[in-house]
């Protein structure tokens, strides 16, 4: 999940790609090819960097636990999540409130749903 929410704050604060909808089109999939590789980019530098998982405690320091694993899994599991909260967003969520004018309902549906997105809008004061 931390790789999705890297990647919803990126594509947040993403001016040229921020409104792009799911799609099989060169929009969508160039903003989530940017938001993953920054999403990987943080997931290295939790991995490596000055204040990391590697020079706090010295965690893995020898070969079994060396934790390549996450700098795989991080950014491609945040991609496919990522478009699967796009995807709910677009077809379930929208369709429902479409159909549906009762507000606390649209808003127990929307708050359910979006995990990744949640994360990043209680921090930056936005509502989702």
């Amino acid at each position: 999940m931390q790789g999705a929410i890297n990647s919803f704050i990126f594509i947040q604060n993403d001016r040229r790609y921020r409104c792009a909808e799911l799609g099989r089109n060169l929009v969508y999939w160039k903003s989530r090819a940017r938001a993953t590789l920054f999403a990987f980019v943080a997931s290295e530098a939790l991995e490596l960097g000055p204040i990391s998982e590697a020079s706090i405690g010295n965690a893995q320091q020898y070969y079994p636990q060396w934790g390549l694993v996450d700098h795989v899994i991080t950014p491609t599991v945040g991609l496919a999540w990522t478009i699967a909260e796009d995807f709910l967003d677009e077809t379930v969520i929208a369709r429902f409130e479409t159909h549906t004018r009762k507000a606390w309902a649209r808003a127990l549906v929307r708050s359910t749903k979006t995990d990744g997105i949640r994360e990043i809008d209680l921090p930056a004061f936005h509502a989702s």
